[in-house]
């Protein structure tokens, strides 16, 4: 109870510094828990969420939330899309909608949800409690987030899913159903945002609505995403990497010449030291395919530790930690009152990440290339963008931070390649900690790199996570 009391004041105090004092509840732990949001049409209130959800200690706020289907096209039959949208914590309805997408690719927007940005957290009993997030990202405007594309957990429908090409489609189509449900949505400023696979997942997106003549985009943010190809995110910069974090990693002089030996097999272990340049000398050289240090470096760092995690060096894998657990996410999402309870339209086992590509290939191409180096859809979506931020935490062993300044680097937007000026500008959380250095706001476009955090920002550094959303929507100054 202690907890939960303190927890609450928390919340309420992050509440007050950001609505100015505005008596706001908070979407978890509320006592009135009256959303923002109304919606005139009928059909809405077949999606409505109490305030009472099973397993949680707490009350929240109404909420709507289950399938939608999505047309038929030539690679998908009888399809729907899970979705959970919650109001912006606020006294009157806001003018902006952010939708957020997992990545994987196959991986759950709501396991995202729930362990991440959402109104609460489902922490693991050997974590702590069940709670209310003070940094909901419903502190910063309405939120929808989305699981798909079908074959993902809470979904439907028979899927033969080739490229991203097909998912962006089905996607945009579904929106378009998604609005004759909750045409209020229809006119607010939309928000794109995609963590890991969920980067390429938002720039298809956002070049299909385009199409489509949605013209609300506002604005979007990337986290730890992928979008160049593997070589260069996922393996030139692991021996670099393995150096810098020896001491994390406690990796030996011998295991390190390891890792080297393999990574100088392809002119690696030194690549992005000769290739990165502020601004860049021209298009950065394409890496010799044929060598994988990534795979060297984590069966040394597995065999050393059955609890390693890829996503962030500094913590134990949760998959592991969390196996007599009486609570986590999945013991959440899989609860057949839960899913009842938020409609899941054909309720069965929940699995966090699945296999959503035919003969499990993506035939697309990297998104900072697609359809060119010159106008790539990555390119597109920052040109179209208010403002666009791209967040990458040091401790992420599987995308490199390194990796990702090189990628950029050999990105042109605005018909400009790459930055001029390294990231040097330190940025502090809501209470004032420095947490990252970053670039200047170039032609829109700002890259951030967090100290201590790995892949998944809103978890590791969720006070900075929720204050760099609302700097990139103009609603608090860095």
């Amino acid at each position: 109870m202690l907890v939960l009391i303190i927890l609450s004041l928390l919340v309420s105090s992050t509440i007050a510094h950001l609505a100015a004092h505005a008596k706001v509840e908070p979407s978890a732990g509320c006592l009135i828990c009256k959303s923002s949001l109304t919606f005139e049409n009928p059909k809405a209130a077949e999606y409505a969420v109490g305030t009472n959800i099973p397993l949680l200690p707490f009350k929240t706020k109404n909420s709507w939330a289950g399938n939608i289907p999505v047309p038929d096209t030539p690679t998908l039959k009888n399809g729907s899309l899970f979705f959970w949208l919650w109001g912006q914590d606020s006294s009157s309805p806001g003018d902006d909608l952010i939708i957020w997408l997992n990545g994987g690719p196959g991986c759950s927007s709501i396991g995202g949800q729930v362990t991440e940005n959402g109104p609460f957290l489902i922490q693991s009993s050997n974590e702590g409690p069940t709670r209310p997030n003070p940094y909901s990202f419903t502190l910063a405007a309405d939120i929808m987030w989305v699981t798909h594309p079908v074959g993902v957990s809470y979904t439907t429908g028979d899927a033969r899913i080739t490229n991203e090409d097909q998912i962006s489609e089905q996607f945009v189509l579904w929106w378009k159903n998604v609005l004759k449900v909750f045409p209020e949505l229809a006119t607010k400023n939309l928000y794109l945002l995609g963590e890991s696979f969920g980067g390429t997942y938002i720039a298809n997106i956002h070049s299909k609505m385009v199409a489509a003549g949605f013209k609300t985009y506002k604005g979007g943010m990337m986290i730890d995403p992928v979008f160049s190809d593997r070589i260069t995110q996922r393996q030139l910069p692991v021996y670099e990497f393995s150096l810098a974090n020896r001491n994390i990693l406690n990796f030996t002089d011998a295991e390190l010449a390891e890792i080297k030996e393999e990574s100088d097999k392809c002119d690696y272990s030194f690549f992005t030291d000769k290739n990165l340049h502020y601004p860049p000398k021209g298009r950065v050289p394409s890496p010799i395919p044929g060598c994988n240090p990534r795979d060297v470096m984590e069966d040394i760092a597995y065999n050393k530790s059955d609890t390693f995690n890829v996503y962030n060096i500094r913590k134990p894998d949760p998959s592991v930690v969390d196996e007599n657990a009486t609570m986590s996410r999945d013991i959440f999402l899989n609860s057949t009152e839960v899913q009842t309870y938020i409609h899941v339209q054909e309720p069965g086992e929940y699995v966090h990440c699945q296999s959503v590509f035919l003969n499990d290939t993506d035939t697309s191409g990297p998104i900072d290339r697609t359809p060119s180096f010159d106008h790539s859809l990555m390119a597109q979506i920052i040109e179209s963008s208010h403002q666009f931020y791209l967040l990458h935490g040091r401790l992420d062993a599987l995308l490199k931070a390194n990796g990702t300044r090189l990628a950029l680097q050999n990105l042109t937007w605005h018909g400009v390649q790459g930055f001029a000026k390294p990231p040097s500008t330190v940025l502090t959380d809501l209470q004032g900690h420095p947490q990252a250095i970053a670039t200047d706001l170039e032609r829109g476009f700002r890259y951030i790199e967090l100290f201590e955090s790995g892949h998944k920002v809103p978890q590791d550094q969720p006070s900075f996570a929720l204050k760099a959303l609302l700097a990139l929507m103009g609603k608090h100054a860095w």
